[in-house]
């Protein structure tokens, strides 16, 4: 059994964004936060081909549409001072 290539936050930057908007310290930033995954041995961040690839795809299917406002107009909480005041 071979061991998975680990990728330090470097390399993930760099193979991610061509023009910087994706920095290491970003990745690091993620990482720490749990909202990528990735392991930690000793004091520096790896991320396998797997884990880029599963944060890649929970950052695209994550993405939701805005709440459609209800067709009468009146907002939540502007229905819920009608009820209490009657």
């Amino acid at each position: 059994m071979t061991a998975p290539d680990l990728f330090t936050p470097e390399q993930v930057a760099a193979r991610l964004s061509a023009d910087g908007h994706i920095t290491a310290d970003w990745i690091i930033t993620q990482l720490r936060s749990k909202k990528w995954q990735g392991r930690k041995i000793g004091r520096r961040w790896y991320l396998t081909e797997a884990d880029i690839q599963a944060n890649l795809d929970r950052a695209f299917s994550a993405a939701t549409p805005p709440p459609v406002p209800p067709a009468s107009g009146v907002s939540p909480r502007s229905r819920r001072r009608k009820r209490t005041a009657a």
